[in-house]
């Protein structure tokens, strides 16, 4: 067993943002596989109408693990679209396209930190909006 009390086995203050960074930041790596694989012509790669969309997408993945160094949740908000935005490269219908086996480890890593990333993010949002919510009622009630 531990000889460390529970609370302070729990993460840091900053450890969900860090995960969440390395997630994005691993998006935006993904992103610039998929965009060279693109331009340099290496099968199996993606459509050529999608190339600017992966490029919005890589540029958005790093502006929002940029952004969870900044105080507020807007990052937290930003990289919860960024990962919802990312199912269209890496969703589970990829699977089953018809490059689907050849591009299935791609796929099954960018869906995990899809997940990853909208829980945490989504779980950070929540968090707030409950802190927040409380806070007021705890103010109306102050006021009573």
């Amino acid at each position: 067993m531990h000889d460390t009390p529970l609370p302070h086995r729990l993460p840091q203050p900053g450890h969900t943002d860090s995960v969440l960074q390395g997630s994005l930041l691993t998006l935006a790596f993904q992103d610039a596989l998929l965009f060279t694989a693109l331009m340099a012509g290496v099968a199996p790669h993606p459509p050529a109408t999608v190339g600017p969309f992966i490029g919005a997408l890589m540029a958005l993945a790093l502006r929002a693990a940029w952004s969870l160094r900044q105080p507020g949740r807007a990052g937290h908000a930003l990289a919860l679209a960024v990962a919802l935005l990312h199912l269209a490269n890496f969703g589970p219908h990829k699977f089953f396209a018809e490059q689907g086996p050849l591009i299935a480890p791609m796929v099954a890593v960018g869906l995990a930190l899809i997940v990853q990333t909208a829980w945490l993010a989504g779980r950070s949002l929540w968090a707030g909006l409950a802190a927040r919510a409380l806070s007021h009622l705890a103010s109306a009630q102050g006021r009573s």
